[in-house]
């Protein structure tokens, strides 16, 4: 009688684009046998999924039998959710009520607007400023005093050196 081995490994899952296929990346360890130094291995294996994983979720897959030409895995279970998706959430949802006890719903609309005065401000001199820029530009460049400014530079720098 012949036993089958059904093998479990535990990957994160790296691609989700796919419907009802994941890709899970398998990481390990591996000691060099001469050296004793450590390195990591690592596989990734097309997996099919009945059960919704998303991207960056801890899974458990197992063997089955061959579903299509590259998937011969299935997940079996989550392990674990995306924990930096989890814990960026959570930081959204603290900082959104560390403002609410600060400052209310009215002082948070003035600030809004105040800000929106200020970066309008803020672009008008800088629209002023490339203006003036570019008209001395093109002033020079119809003298000619552009080039020859340039003949200077290139000049001196030479000298330089």
């Amino acid at each position: 009688m012949n036993k089958i081995i059904k093998q479990i490994l535990t990957g994160r899952v790296v691609s989700a684009k796919t419907p009802q296929t994941v890709v899970v990346l398998i990481e390990r360890e591996k000691i060099h046998p001469l050296y004793k130094k450590a390195f990591k291995r690592s596989k990734r294996f097309l997996v099919h999924d009945e059960i919704g994983a998303s991207l960056g979720d801890l899974v458990d897959i197992v063997q089955v039998k061959p579903m299509s030409r590259n998937k011969h895995f299935q997940v079996q279970k989550i392990v674990g959710k995306n924990m930096e998706a989890v814990i960026i959430e959570e930081l959204k949802e603290k900082a959104a009520e560390a403002i609410a006890e600060v400052m209310p719903e009215d002082r948070l609309s003035v600030i809004g607007s105040q800000l929106s005065e200020e970066s309008r401000s803020v672009a008008r001199l800088a629209e002023a400023s490339t203006k003036r820029v570019s008209e001395s530009v093109t002033e020079k460049q119809k003298t000619g005093k552009l080039k020859s400014e340039n003949r200077k530079l290139i000049t001196d720098n030479r000298r330089s050196k």
